[in-house]
């Protein structure tokens, strides 16, 4: 009888893949796409360091079953651009979509412990 294994997983997320860089990538992509410079959001970083205490508070609503995952991607971006005045569903539409295609797409590299 022969014994192995039919599938292997890796969990990426913070180990071989540096996934806080990506985000960091993607967030100046949609920064520059949509132009939210010209909309008073001083920078891409700026933003990501609005967006991430709100998205982390809206994961723990989403684990609690408190929202549902379609509440969690709109009011994950809807919410930091409120942040900035900017009260546009369909630009926080956009920016979900937009993050959730490029984030995984972005290989970064976690740096190894010298």
């Amino acid at each position: 009888m022969k014994l192995g294994y039919k599938h292997l997983f890796f969990d990426l997320d913070r180990t071989l893949w540096d996934f806080d860089a990506a985000a960091e990538v993607a967030f100046e992509r949609i920064y520059d796409k949509y132009h939210l410079k010209g909309l008073g959001i001083p920078s891409a970083h700026e933003f990501h360091e609005v967006y991430h205490p709100l998205n982390e508070r809206l994961w723990e609503l989403y684990r609690e079953e408190k929202i549902t995952k379609d509440e969690l991607n709109r009011t994950r971006f809807m919410k930091p651009l409120e942040h900035y005045g900017i009260h546009d569903i369909e630009l926080a539409d956009h920016l979900s979509e937009d993050y959730v295609y490029w984030s995984p797409r972005i290989v970064r590299k976690c740096k190894t412990p010298n």
